[in-house]
């Protein structure tokens, strides 16, 4: 997954630490890692695994509960050191989306349900800005394809008329140019290496501010 900006795995552990002192640190930060292995394994297969389900029957052993481990799991998501920092920058680039009559679709391979998503969304006051949230836990992964075809249909236009925007090559670019959408590769990090892939993306830009001036232009 690469090196991460946030540590959900310490927020978890802090989270369930307040309904049971028989937690252990490296029990937590174990599960959270083999978790990680699983879902990745399963989205092979387009199945990823649920994050809730498998905590839930790890701290069906600590006496929990599945409406407490669905409490703990959320407010371990939303702790301010589990978010990445919203920008100013980023709050004018949705004002601009929306300004100018835009309609946006998140589409997220992740290990949460769509419903944190939204809540996540919801708490950095962005949720506002997305006609739709879709995400692999409900629709399976980008590289099955099926999220991009779901995204078209609720869009009801030609994939040609859509710009899908990520920081994959793999994951991003790959399947949003086999459902037939235009795509846009953001620069920002070691992993995008374009010049050794025959994988090109029809735009490349390094911030959101020149995604304003593509989208202007």
């Amino acid at each position: 997954m690469g090196k991460r900006k946030y540590n959900y795995e310490e927020s978890l552990f802090k989270n369930l630490k307040k309904k049971s002192r028989h937690i252990n640190k490296k029990e937590i930060y174990d599960l959270f890692e083999n978790f990680i292995k699983h879902d990745r394994n399963e989205r092979l297969f387009h199945k990823s695994g649920k994050l809730i389900p498998y905590i839930q029957n790890y701290l069906k052993s600590k006496k929990i509960n599945n409406i407490e481990a669905n409490e703990i799991v959320l407010d371990a998501l939303l702790d301010k050191n589990t978010i990445y920092p919203l920008t100013k920058k980023l709050k004018s680039f949705f004002k601009f989306i929306v300004n100018n009559n835009i309609k946006i679709a998140l589409v997220s391979d992740t290990i949460f349900p769509t419903i944190m998503r939204r809540i996540i969304l919801q708490k950095w006051g962005l949720l506002q800005y997305f006609d739709v949230v879709l995400t692999s836990q409900e629709h399976d992964r980008k590289n099955g394809l099926k999220i991009f075809k779901i995204m078209i249909n609720y869009f009801n236009v030609k994939p040609g008329e859509i710009l899908h925007v990520g920081n994959e090559l793999s994951n991003d670019i790959t399947p949003a140019k086999k459902a037939g959408i235009q795509t846009c590769l953001i620069l920002n990090s070691n992993k995008n290496d374009i010049i050794k892939t025959k994988i090109y993306p029809d735009f490349t830009i390094k911030n959101l501010q020149e995604l304003k001036k593509l989208i202007q232009n």
